[in-house]
């Protein structure tokens, strides 16, 4: 992986992982954690994703900031920040309380690739959220890979 266009983003702190995991009513796992402090907030070349024959350009990696107002520019592209963006076309239970699916990389095209705690609240797959075909409690998503490990290793 090649990473490119600007600096990566200092790593989110332990307590600012705390912080989410405690918001977002998850436990992250450890590989989804070593990315985000390995290529936080990173633009990136040469890293695709196959889903059903076609190739998906990953764009960049989302980022956990420690500080919303800081002046990185980076805040878009803040986890929490796209979550609140498009939150109520990531679920099907607008009683939830938590988030199941949780955004960490933009693909081309404005589609993202998400953590899905829906099957597994411990080990979450990794899955295409479509924002085309997604509608207001009606996520469309698509299977990508068991873990972001296995997900790297392709």
């Amino acid at each position: 992986m090649k990473v490119i266009k600007r600096t990566i983003l200092n790593p989110p702190s332990d307590n600012r992982l705390n912080e989410f995991q405690l918001f977002h009513q998850v436990r992250l796992p450890m590989d989804f954690i070593d990315l985000i402090k390995y290529a936080n907030g990173a633009e990136i070349e040469n890293l695709s994703v196959d889903i059903n024959g076609q190739e998906r350009l990953v764009e960049r990696f989302l980022c956990i900031l420690d500080d919303l107002d800081g002046d990185s520019g980076q805040s878009q592209y803040e986890i929490g920040v796209v979550i609140a963006q498009i939150e109520d076309r990531l679920t099907d239970d607008e009683e939830l309380v938590g988030t199941k699916i949780i955004p960490f990389a933009l693909l081309f095209g404005g589609d993202f690739l998400c953590l899905d705690f829906r099957s597994n609240s411990v080990d979450p797959s990794v899955i295409i959220w479509d924002h085309e075909e997604s509608d207001e409690l009606s996520p469309i998503t698509y299977f990508i890979a068991n873990s972001i490990s296995t997900l790297l290793e392709k």
